[in-house]
């Protein structure tokens, strides 16, 4: 009630990986009122009240039972869990545990995080008053916050601890069926990231993770890059060729990774696409196929002319926003690249951006997608798709053709590299229509269709459930853990006792 006629965002507190975080926002002329209620926040402590402790708790319960009847947040935290070999840190909160918080220890964990005013970074932004006006506005809000709690408690970028989710080493294929009212299906695909040895591309001498945080950081912003072309290659396949596909998108992330410098930089690539459910498994094989082309024949140089110019103009559009400054400045303290110097690191994370879009073209998307992406390591076999490497001997194929192997010439002596088999030499290729064969070196030939049995990937569809498709009742457990309908879960019963 005392904020109504005030632009005024009341300031929350968002616990994330590594951080704690306090955000508000307010109009220019509120920004007194803004400061009070964040000097408030840090002085006032929270203590256990029974009655609106039992208020809390009902809300909690509430968006707890919302998020089992939201497919898109079951979709989200069952990813988590097959992502991170379900990480404690990343499970959702189940009813049964809200009920037996220890709510006096939950107090306790936040006044402890709200104590130590010397550990925080205050972050400003926007149409601020004059420097003598905010000096004293901080002077008068922030500077008289008391010092509180041990010092030598205080984690730093260095010390806090690391979560070190781990990717599973074998590949996940999931449905999750849903009482949804799409027809469609959104599938998610996701394999790990890992910044460790690498080539810097602009000296060309090979780099440990940790000995340069400066071209790690600009390892990470190339992932970035690539992942948008790789995105823009799908889109242009998927959607405007063959006109099945609603949605697309390829995006990276590092936010699990722990701060310190002694750990490499570890993340996953995600592609999430929408389609007709039929066409899940057709999209999903046309996806790492035309990974594994990239991966052969790079980006042409019109992509990458155009990618430099989205990546300009989105950086020139950001930084009109206030919610790019704050969120640059205040990763910027916890970043890597933050040695006391803030203003430092934000110039050298700015130059690094400059710097990769300048710099990058197409061998150097083409080497990083390869590294990043590796093969998987699958043996030839007949009816396995390539790609040819060389115009064949006989004339019949050419560069960049498209073939499916026929059969294999085994020899005692060891193949070549790409065949994963001792004693492939030679491979009998063919057209589609099987009209055309030949036989090739094995070296010729470069795998398009990646076996699912040894690649490090998460598959995970999210689809609508039914309940006369037969080979979603070998789900039950699924199904009964999301199925509220009445009539559903009788007909389900009744199935199960046949």
């Amino acid at each position: 009630q005392l904020l109504m006629g005030r632009r005024v965002e009341e300031p929350s507190t968002k616990l994330t990986y590594y951080t704690t975080r306090v955000c508000g926002e307010c109009s220019p002329s509120d920004l007194d009122v803004l400061l009070q209620l964040i000097h408030l926040q840090f002085i006032s402590k929270v203590q256990p009240d029974g009655d609106y402790l039992r208020s809390i708790e009902q809300r909690l319960i509430e968006s707890t039972r919302n998020e089992l009847n939201d497919p898109k947040s079951v979709m989200f935290w069952e990813t988590n869990k097959l992502t991170t070999q379900d990480h404690p840190f990343l499970r959702p909160i189940k009813e049964a545990r809200i009920r037996t918080l220890d709510y006096e220890k939950a107090c306790e964990i936040y006044n402890d995080r709200m104590s130590n005013i010397d550990s925080w970074t205050f972050v400003l932004c926007g149409n601020l008053p004059p420097d003598d006006v905010l000096e004293q506005l901080l002077t008068q809000y922030i500077g008289s916050i008391p010092k509180e709690g041990d010092p030598s408690s205080v984690k730093t970028r260095d010390t806090v601890t690391a979560l070190l989710p781990e990717f599973p080493s074998q590949p996940i294929v999931k449905e999750l069926a849903v009482g949804i009212v799409e027809n469609t299906c959104e599938t998610s695909i996701i394999m790990p990231l890992e910044v460790t040895d690498y080539v810097d591309p602009w000296s060309g001498t090979e780099l440990q993770a940790g000995s340069s945080v400066h071209q790690e950081w600009r390892e990470v912003l190339t992932v970035g890059m690539v992942c948008s072309l790789l995105q823009t290659s799908l889109l242009e396949l998927l959607r405007f060729q063959l006109g099945e596909l609603y949605s697309i998108s390829v995006s990276e992330s590092f936010t699990a990774s722990p701060p310190g410098l002694g750990f490499p930089r570890t993340g996953a690539v995600t592609i999430s696409f929408v389609c007709a459910r039929r066409e899940v498994p057709r999209v999903a094989d046309l996806i790492y196929e035309e990974i594994q082309r990239r991966r052969h024949a790079g980006f042409t140089v019109s992509d990458m002319h155009r990618e430099k110019e989205v990546q300009l103009r989105q950086l020139e559009e950001a930084k009109r926003t206030n919610g790019y400054w704050s969120s640059t400045l205040s990763n910027a303290a916890f970043s890597r690249l933050f040695d006391g110097d803030i203003e430092e690191a934000v110039a050298e994370s700015l130059e690094a951006i400059r710097e990769c879009v300048d710099s990058i073209d197409s061998q150097r998307a083409r080497a990083l997608l390869r590294q990043q992406i590796p093969t998987d390591g699958r043996d030839l076999a007949p009816g396995d798709r390539v790609l040819l490497k060389d115009p064949t001997p006989g004339g019949n194929f050419g560069a960049g053709d498209l073939v499916r192997v026929a059969a294999l010439h085994q020899h005692q002596q060891a193949g070549g590299w790409f065949s994963r088999r001792p004693g492939v030499t030679r491979v009998l290729v063919q057209s589609g229509d099987g009209l055309q064969r030949e036989w090739v070196e094995v070296e010729k030939v470069e795998e398009l269709a990646p076996k699912k049995g040894t690649r490090r990937v998460v598959q995970i569809t999210l689809c609508q459930w039914s309940i006369f498709d037969d080979f979603l009742f070998a789900r039950t457990g699924v199904i009964c853990g999301l199925v509220t309908a009445g009539a559903a879960v009788m007909y389900l019963r009744h199935r199960r006792s046949q």
